[in-house]
This record gives structure tokens, sequence and C-alpha cells, in this order.
């Protein structure tokens, strides 16, 4: 036991409490770098995933550097916690931010120091986390929880997602490629669950023509046009085939797991 009585003397880590109270000025802390090692190791012995301390529990600065060294990592709530883990030297990979009520600010903060990623508390924010991502042309790793799972995406800005933005920028700012001559097919049931989607086509062709000129690549997984969902290639035809020629149209694809936007132009 390194915390507790012994014959009516309280103890820490063999250490009489009344002589630290003697020599140090009161009111003082005490913790018992024993003990929190041995609960650490216990539990990382008992879970089969990693430990993130949450900081605001106990933000002290040899806490945190003791946590660091048991190699943990940290769950944040605000640029102020990030900044002292920082300090003590946690490798930025081993930082998450969450939270609700998430500033601006903080939002930048976390997403300049390249942590780990950022939980998603509501829609809200992911527009928000967007917007801050692009000016900083950076690629930010979101942890959303739904139906009571935890899912892990990165967004990553190639193209403006929303159509009248699309509509509105310069004609060279534009990435453009021809619908006609790309094939695509049914995606099974396996894919679906990897990526949490009802549905998609998945590109397995483009004509040679348009391979240079394509942002569209082999294996990309269409999964909605203008903000409409695929569910299938025959789903995926009809809506091209709506489209009026010449015209762009929104896609979101999957590429390796990655959600991106590309503004496409359809030639029909």
């Amino acid at each position: 036991m390194n915390i507790g009585f012994v014959n009516k003397k309280f103890l820490c880590e063999g250490v009489n409490l009344d002589n630290i109270i003697n020599s140090t000025a009161t009111p003082f802390y005490l913790y018992s770098q024993k003990e929190i090692e041995q609960n650490y190791n216990n539990l990382n012995n008992t879970l089969f995933s990693e430990i993130f301390f949450s900081v605001k529990a106990n933000s002290n600065q040899a806490i945190l550097s003791l946590i660091k060294n048991l190699g943990a990592g940290a769950d944040t709530v605000s640029a102020g916690e990030i900044q002292r883990c920082l300090k003590v030297g946690f490798n930025p990979d081993k930082i998450i931010y969450e939270g609700v009520s998430k500033s601006e600010h903080d939002i930048r903060y976390a997403i300049k120091q390249n942590i780990r990623l950022i939980n998603i508390e509501s829609l809200d924010e992911i527009p928000l986390i967007n917007k801050i991502g692009q000016s900083l042309n950076k690629v930010v790793n979101v942890e959303i929880l739904r139906d009571k799972r935890i899912l892990i995406k990165r967004i990553l800005i190639e193209e403006l997602p929303e159509e009248e933005k699309i509509a509105g920028m310069k004609q060279n700012k534009i990435d453009k490629v021809e619908a006609t001559g790309i094939t695509v097919e049914d995606i099974d049931e396996k894919i679906k669950k990897k990526l949490n989607i009802y549905g998609g086509a998945k590109v397995i062709d483009i004509s040679d023509d348009l391979t240079n000129n394509s942002k569209i690549k082999i294996d990309d997984i269409v999964t909605h046009i203008n903000n409409q969902p695929v569910y299938n290639a025959n789903d995926f035809v009809r809506k091209i085939e709506k489209i009026n020629n010449d015209s762009l149209a929104n896609f979101l694809v999957y590429r390796n797991s990655t959600p991106i936007y590309l503004a496409i132009k359809i030639s029909n």
C-alpha cells in the first residue's frame, strides 16, 4: 500500500505526512507516483486499446509528464490543455480534442498543432472545422459517434462541395473530366460495412483519353452526385443522364477510405 495509515500515522510511500507538513507550506497537493503508476499499469494490462488521460481531471504539469512517460495519450477540451500537454512533451499524435461549444480559436489552434483528431459533438462543428482546415490547407482527422459506434473520418478538401460555389468558380480553377468513358460497378456489402455507407458505385475503368486529365481514379467509390445518394451502378447512370450536357456536377467519392469532393464536368 502506497498511501494509508500505519500505527495511526498517515504515510505516503513510506514518508510520514507530519514530516511533509513541517517542511512544506500548506495547503498543498500530495500525489503518489507509485500509486499512479500501479493504477495505470493495471488498467493498461486489462484493456486492449490505447488509454487517453482526461487532462481536465488533473492538468498538473508533473502529473501530465508522468502520464506521458507511462505511454498514455491526452484527452483535452481546450487550447490551453493542448498547450500544457505539448509543453511537457506529448507527441501531437497522442492528443485528441473534444468538448461541447468548441471555439473557432481553439479549433484553429488544435489543427495547427497537427493533433491526432477532433471529436465531433454536433453537426454544426463539421462545416466550421471544414472551413478552418481549408484555410490552413490541412487534412483534419475527426471522430464521429454514430449509432453508438465510433467512426474516424478525414476531412480532405479538393474542391468546394457546394453547387452554387462551384458554379461561381473561375473556369481555370475547376478540375474537369468527361463523365462519358467512366465505367462503374456495384459495391459489395464488405465495402459498405467498412466505409459505413448504404450504397455507391465503384469506378473500374476510365477511357484512355480521360486518364491523364481526370481527377476520378480507378477504385474510387462514388457515393453522392450533387448531394444526392448513389445507391448502385444503375443509379449512377440514371443520375448522370439527368445532368445537362457540359454542366458541372458535385461528386463525393471515397478514395482509400477518405471522403473527397470533386467538381466534375459532365458530357453525355
